[in-house]
């Protein structure tokens, strides 16, 4: 078998964020590559091995690496899986990811790790950066891989028709408290039509529960869209009025698109969105704390 690019695309299992950083592949990986998980899901163990041997560039592409819901056995997968590519003489990078600060003891010297063994690492956020940098030299601060691509997932305007909707895309319990908390700030969208979508298919009853909820709140009626993919979820995007979420990327890709977002801070990693947007004007965007 020939050596061939690798790239990280969905890890442990597909979304709307990720789906987004696969799309932008192109522009950071020279020539063909293969995508990880589609490849990794029909081989064993020792196959999978076998196969990492021929990789000549693994590349992971944005995200949050490490965070509270990386558990164990995917933390355990991480540390073999980079240093076996390593060791097999291919060369590692990670693009544009949000390095965890509020982890275990472990993650982050897991994370150290990582910095010390990666050939090439770009952070997307000043946090990250100033928390790692001391354990790699020339690590570089660049921003969010969809902002960096943002052309990618504009919408044409032209295409837009007039949804009379709010799109809903919530799966955190405490979206709930800062949602009764800042009840009053929502009035513009209490008693509209309401799509709720599920941009995280491994999260589905998590996502259907709390926006049901958010809708119930707001005296919103509504239907439930499943996710198929990224364009689909852009295409409800931009049909819709409001955006009412507590996902980094659904925000991200209302505000690419010129939509009010209301976004719940419910992390340090939400707390932080305007340093992720190279764009000037933020006013589309309503963070609930």
């Amino acid at each position: 078998m020939s050596k061939f690019n690798l790239v990280n695309g969905f890890f442990p299992k597909r979304n709307f964020g990720d789906d987004m950083f696969l799309a932008c592949a192109h522009k950071y990986v020279e020539g063909d590559y293969k995508v990880r998980n589609d490849e990794k899901s029909s081989r064993n163990y020792l196959e999978w091995l076998n196969f990492l041997k021929n990789t000549k560039h693994y590349t992971w592409l944005g995200g949050t690496f490490i965070d509270k819901d990386t558990d164990l056995k995917m933390l355990v997968s991480m540390l073999l899986e980079f240093t076996l590519v390593k060791l097999f003489g291919a060369q590692l990078s990670f693009v544009s990811v949000g390095l965890s600060r509020d982890v275990s003891f472990l993650k982050k010297i897991s994370l150290q790790y990582f910095c010390w063994l990666a050939d090439d690492i770009s952070v997307r956020d000043k946090d990250s950066f100033k928390a790692y940098r001391s354990y790699r030299g020339n690590l570089k601060l660049t921003g969010d891989i969809v902002v960096l691509q943002k052309d990618l997932f504009h919408c044409n305007p032209a295409n837009s028709s007039v949804g009379n909707y709010t799109y809903v895309s919530v799966d955190k319990e405490k979206s709930l408290d800062i949602l009764i908390k800042n009840n009053s700030l929502l009035e513009p969208v209490k008693g509209k039509n309401a799509v709720i979508q599920i941009t995280s298919p491994y999260k589905e009853k998590e996502q259907i529960e709390r926006s049901s909820h958010v809708c119930e709140l707001l005296n919103c009626k509504f239907k439930i869209q499943p996710y198929t993919d990224y364009n689909q979820v852009l295409e409800f995007i931009n049909n819709a009025d409001y955006i009412i979420t507590d996902r980094l990327h659904v925000a991200i890709a209302g505000l690419i698109n010129s939509k009010k977002v209301y976004l719940f801070g419910v992390s340090e990693k939400l707390q932080g969105i305007h340093d992720l947007l190279e764009f000037d004007d933020h006013s589309n965007l309503i963070l609930l704390t």
